[in-house]
């Protein structure tokens, strides 16, 4: 009988256990590792199987504990992991994380090792999937945000409200957020804009006569060049701009990492499920070396080499923000 070890790397997301849970087949064994790509190499493996999943399906604690590391960008690194899972005899390696965890599995493959990645980050910037698991349970978070300072700024009309979400340099998850939540401007690091051009969307708001102005701001949206992961603050640096401009105090708030947690909505654990369930058809025609991405609303199986961090935004959803102004300033190396 085959065996698979399963590790979660990078930031936590949720939903994956329900994909853990759905891809286990009756023909293989299973081994997990708590901390990513390190735990191969440090933790010792303990099996599973469905039952032991029961408990965990609905719940944002995480079955493997994640972990972040430099490992897998080390000469040696890709080989220690090889050599650990050659000596628990594992056959295939199924990775969830982001794009830098696709990255690791590349490495491995190229190493001889068979793997699967699955994609897993609030984030949704892997190139190649339309879906990564937890970013709809994070919309819905962020949106539940925008509703309550909504509710707030009609009990205390006319104040200005900026909350800032994660992202690192993609602006999709703000986006998404904005729009589901109903915010008057979001800032994305993807667009260049100005003190100025936020002052005057505010302007242009409360002319029209909302009791309140909520902007939503991605932590690199402003002076992108000179955040480096795990920045947060950024809106403090434009409050204390923005704030002579217009004469008035800017209420601040950052959920920060509360973000990334809690039990999974709905449609992650129905997207996540479906790509677990894909993963085990491929495991049990032994089929590897692919990231399990999604396409026009259904699981695909994509090259592992065409896997990396995603470039710019969802179109139709820019567009439709652009057009009702909710984006100030233009595209950054854009000729519009």
């Amino acid at each position: 009988m085959l065996k698979a070890a399963v590790i979660t790397s990078g930031g936590d997301a949720s939903g994956v256990n329900a994909a853990i849970r759905m891809m286990i087949s009756v023909d293989l064994d299973y081994i997990g590792y708590h901390g990513g790509f390190e735990g191969i190499v440090n933790e010792t493996p303990f099996s599973f199987t469905k039952e032991d999943l029961i408990s965990w399906y609905n719940s944002g604690d995480l079955f493997l504990r994640s972990g972040r590391t430099d490992l897998m960008k080390t000469e040696t690194g890709p080989l220690q992991v090889k050599q650990a899972l050659m000596e628990q005899q594992v056959d295939v390696l199924i990775v969830f994380g982001g794009d830098g965890s696709a990255k690791g599995a590349l490495k491995l493959k190229e190493s001889g090792v068979n793997v699967i990645h699955v994609p897993m980050t609030i984030d949704n910037d892997v190139e190649g999937t339309d879906y990564t698991i937890g970013h709809k349970t994070a919309v819905e978070y962020i949106q539940q945000q925008i509703i309550r300072l909504r509710q707030t700024g009609r009990n205390l009309g006319g104040r200005v409200f900026i909350m800032e979400t994660f992202g690192g340099m993609s602006g999709q998850l703000t986006l998404a957020s904005g729009i589901a939540g109903n915010a008057d401007i979001l800032l994305l690091p993807e667009y260049d804009f100005s003190i100025n051009d936020i002052a005057a969307r505010i302007s242009q708001e409360k002319q029209a006569g909302r009791d309140s102005v909520i902007i939503l701001c991605t932590e690199s949206a402003f002076q992108p060049d000179e955040y480096k992961n795990g920045d947060q603050g950024v809106i403090s640096k434009i409050s204390e701009e923005l704030e002579p401009l217009l004469g008035e105090r800017i209420r601040q708030s950052i959920p920060g990492y509360t973000q990334r947690c809690g039990d999974p909505n709905m449609e992650d654990q129905l997207c996540a499920a479906r790509l677990g369930d894909f993963v085990r058809k491929k495991l049990e025609e032994e089929t590897y070396s692919f990231m399990a991405g999604w396409k026009d609303g259904s699981p695909c199986a994509v090259p592992l080499e065409n896997v990396r961090k995603k470039e710019g935004l969802d179109e139709e959803l820019a567009q439709a923000a652009k057009y009702q102004h909710l984006i100030p300033g233009e595209r950054r190396d854009s000729d519009e």
